[in-house]
């Protein structure tokens, strides 16, 4: 990943495979903010001590609307789709796997649950 300010770039292809067998991958040049985490409340958890992958995955998701199958390949199977509640799972999932505090990990889901449904872009 590289800076480029207010974003990040991810530089490689970024891929995980979910818990219950599917694949999502952030292609070369997918932008991100990581975590949504205002730089206020950096002092108690910033957005960079969460999961990269994790942060990337959900952005990737909730950019789409949960729709980020075909045409681009993001998401195999490919009739793959997420609701709100899916994607932010997911980013809990990714978070645990990475082995983010457990408090950490567990405010952040919070945090979505509650505050990311401005985010959720519609198709």
């Amino acid at each position: 990943m590289t800076y480029k300010g207010p974003e990040w770039v991810v530089l490689d292809d970024c891929r995980y495979a979910a818990l219950d067998g599917f694949f999502v991958t952030a292609k070369r040049g997918f932008k991100t903010d990581l975590a949504s985490i205002p730089r206020l409340l950096w002092g108690f958890i910033a957005s960079f001590e969460l999961s990269l992958v994790a942060s990337i995955v959900h952005d990737l998701i909730y950019g789409s609307a949960g729709t980020v199958a075909l045409p681009h390949g993001e998401v195999m199977p490919a009739d793959k789709r997420f609701d709100r509640k899916e994607a932010d799972d997911l980013f809990l999932e990714l978070m645990t796997r990475s082995k983010i505090a457990y408090w950490k990990r567990n405010v952040a889901y919070l945090a979505v649950r509650a505050f990311g449904g401005s985010s959720w872009r519609q198709g």
